[in-house]
């Protein structure tokens, strides 16, 4: 796999994002490592040309809440491998589903997403929102526009049905945008930090996105998404963190979130290794 983004330091990130990632009980998201096997995923009867005879679509994911508006968008499977995304680096051992989002190729169009309420936030208690994301940017013609890999992170409303939608907007991103030097399958830990609004609640969401345009009629557009977490260091569940080491007799160092290593860390978020064993730590 191909790893253009990953520098040494980016790798040491991703192993304390990684150790993480291992901690369900202070994890707030359902499923986000989309292992729950009760998902529900077909090829659609009236795919049966190639490449779309292959492709499966979920039309049940446990913990979320699909929204592609039809399958001529687009669509969202499960798959399970070990090498796609994160490639065994920075992915638990036995971590083998991820969501891949794809694009529809006929005429551009594709709009694809995942959602979920996420409940038991403490109000005023600041969270980490983080992922492993791989996007695949097509080559060829021009895009117009340019695809949007991206999150929304949102206070939860209702509609007039009572379903809850997105309210008031905390954090939202495209995570490859032209910026970047590379665009085609990358590896990246998305992180970022927000308040708990007062109801302990907020409304995430995970999208794939373009626009038609004329010269967008091209293959493998796509996002693979997986280890999904909101989390703090001061939830009171953060603590089992503090028991995941792999050899007591290990020295134990520490580097920042840039790779650096620290020979006295203090007053800040660090990357504890000691073994073959890291997690993210707060001092």
């Amino acid at each position: 796999m191909k790893k253009l983004l990953f520098s040494a330091a980016l790798a040491l990130v991703a192993i304390g994002f990684n150790a993480s990632a291992q901690d369900e009980v202070n994890n707030k998201v359902v499923n986000g490592d989309f292992e729950d096997t009760n998902y529900e995923q077909s090829v659609p009867s009236d795919w049966t040309w190639d490449p779309w005879d292959k492709q499966n679509v979920l039309t049940n994911l446990p913990g979320w809440t699909l929204s592609t508006g039809g399958i001529w968008n687009g669509g969202v499977e499960i798959k399970r491998d070990d090498t796609t995304i994160g490639d065994g680096d920075i992915r638990p051992e036995d971590d083998m589903a991820y969501a891949h989002f794809f694009g529809y190729n006929d005429n551009g169009w594709t709009s694809v997403s995942i959602y979920q309420v996420v409940e038991g936030l403490k109000p005023g208690l600041e969270y980490n929102l983080s992922y492993l994301v791989a996007v695949n940017w097509p080559e060829g013609a021009a895009w117009t526009p340019n695809p949007d890999y991206g999150y929304e992170l949102a206070e939860v409303d209702s509609d007039a049905s009572g379903n809850p939608i997105a309210g008031r907007g905390i954090l939202s991103a495209n995570v490859a945008t032209t910026d970047h030097e590379v665009f085609t399958d990358f590896d990246l830990p998305v992180t970022a930090k927000f308040t708990a609004p007062a109801d302990g609640k907020v409304y995430l969401r995970l999208y794939l996105q373009n626009g038609y345009g004329e010269n967008n009629k091209h293959d493998n557009l796509w996002m693979d998404v997986d280890m999904v977490q909101i989390w703090s260091p001061d939830d009171p569940a953060a603590g089992v963190n503090d028991v995941i080491v792999s050899d007591a007799n290990a020295p134990v160092e520490y580097y920042n979130l840039q790779g650096v290593r620290v020979a006295n860390p203090q007053n800040g978020i660090f990357i504890r290794k000691e073994g073959n064993k890291a997690l993210k730590v707060v001092l």
